[in-house]
């Protein structure tokens, strides 16, 4: 299924309080393609996120046809996505075929 993109609007900030640190999540308002309102959160929190976005700054956002409350930020949540992949999986992957090549 593919994403539908549309502009929406930063209302609020969710502060998860889950891992080491307290990240926030932006909480998006904005209307689909068949004219329903919805209120979203990112699936992506930042330490900064509060910082890096403002009430009523207007975000585009890709939201799931089917599933509209499914959101991610272009650009924000996308790039969480890569630091994720450089970070955590390319390291890993790295690790294991070092591992397999020495073995």
């Amino acid at each position: 299924m593919r994403g539908l993109r549309t502009t929406g609007v930063i209302i609020n900030f969710i502060e998860d309080n889950s891992g080491d640190n307290s990240t926030f999540k932006p909480v998006v308002s904005f209307e689909t393609q068949d004219h329903i309102s919805v209120t979203a959160t990112s699936w992506y929190g930042t330490e900064e996120a509060a910082s890096f976005f403002h009430k009523g700054e207007k975000v585009d956002i890709l939201y799931l046809p089917l599933k509209p409350q499914t959101i991610l930020i272009v650009g924000y949540d996308t790039g969480g996505l890569l630091m994720q992949f450089f970070f955590f999986f390319l390291p890993a992957l790295c690790i294991l075929l070092l591992h397999f090549y020495n073995s």
